[in-house]
């Protein structure tokens, strides 16, 4: 694996863990020692409840996200038909392909839409708490944490007799702990939240953000796909390095990292460019420049797709190290040199076979 596939493997995983980090923040309610945990598999507060049951001629087949700290459901995926073929459905099927299972049946059309949505309503209905009448949800969760499998049962089994009229219930449940992060990025059925800004709230305890927002007139990277802008400085060259005032856009520079954060490591690692919690130098394309009113200039250098470094350099009699063996002044004394070593060459091979032809006559 090349340089810039480390890379956008490194940029792919900041991303998906940034995604991550919204998800739990959500669910835990902006706690971020809880959001973390979550994210390591430490934290799980959901019961994902597997559960089939048969009466006279219906069956039916549900998943449950019961959330435990706050005794609620948070989402259910249900089944009820009068086809046997749902007692096939195994309540010891890991839960996320017993929901496609159960998904299945309503894809396939195979269900009584009216006994499945009276279920669907009852079942959020009874298991979130109330102040007043009402104590399953408290119940559940009680007998959950006490790990009573059986008590648990009887809560679910009871809620169906009541709401149903059904007497004689074959009934088979199973549960599994998981978390909120993992119903939301696996489950096929649940409501998805929608991701955006951290409120205030939210912020409050979560990893600094890596840079603040680009707010200036212009705007560079409008245009841009932009994930992660690192703050960065230029590294001198004062005696073969190229002016300031003559970098143009394409030019590579290098530059190295000025921020510490989670992300700028992350990414010199993937270059090889972190090493005994040094930042090395990192070869960045500019892709714009401008010169400030002020004095010095504000720079933007693409170091792979979506990162960015961003560099704010007040001095403008500099000379700045150019990536690459040819660049700039080089380049055209490169350019001004291979003629004359031509003409060098051809004069040398003339007067040497002048001389030899003069020795054989």
């Amino acid at each position: 694996m090349n340089e810039i596939d480390k890379l956008n493997k490194a940029v792919d995983s900041l991303s998906e863990q940034k995604k991550k980090l919204e998800i739990a923040l959500h669910y835990t309610h902006g706690d971020a020692d809880k959001a973390k945990k979550m994210i390591s598999g430490a934290y799980k507060d959901v019961y994902a409840i597997k559960a089939r049951f048969s009466a006279s001629n219906t069956f039916g087949a549900f998943l449950m996200f019961f959330n435990i700290p706050y005794s609620s459901l948070i989402h259910s995926c249900v089944v009820l038909s009068r086809s046997y073929i749902l007692e096939d459905i195994k309540t010891s099927l890991q839960w996320r392909v017993f929901e496609e299972e159960v998904e299945k049946f309503n894809q396939e059309g195979n269900y009584d839409s009216e006994m499945t949505s009276k279920m669907r309503d009852n079942l959020a209905d009874a298991f979130v708490i109330k102040l007043t009448g009402d104590q399953r949800a408290n119940e559940l969760k009680k007998n959950l944490e006490l790990n009573d499998e059986i008590a648990a049962n009887r809560v679910i089994k009871k809620f169906i007799q009541d709401r149903f009229g059904f007497q004689n219930i074959d009934l088979s449940v199973d549960y599994e702990q998981i978390s909120s992060l993992d119903m939301e990025l696996f489950s096929i059925t649940s409501n998805k939240i929608e991701l955006k800004k951290q409120s205030e709230e939210n912020k409050k305890g979560a990893e600094e953000p890596e840079i603040e927002p680009f707010k200036d007139e212009e705007d560079e990277l409008s245009d841009k796909d932009v994930q992660h802008i690192i703050q960065g400085a230029l590294i001198l060259a004062p005696i073969k390095g190229k002016s300031i005032s003559s970098v143009q856009i394409g030019d590579r520079l290098k530059v190295n990292f000025t921020t510490s954060s989670s992300t700028a490591v992350s990414i010199a690692k993937a270059l090889n460019a972190y090493e005994d919690g040094n930042f090395k130098p990192i070869s960045a394309r500019v892709v714009s420049i401008r010169h400030l009113a002020d004095g010095g200039y504000k720079i933007f250098c693409l170091i792979a797709k979506g990162i960015y470094v961003r560099i704010e350099e007040e001095e403008d009699n500099i000379k700045v190290a150019i990536d690459g063996l040819v660049n700039g002044s080089e380049k055209e004394a490169v350019s001004f040199r291979m003629p004359v070593i031509f003409i060098l060459a051809v004069i040398f091979i003339i007067l040497t076979g002048t001389i030899i032809l003069l020795l054989v006559l």
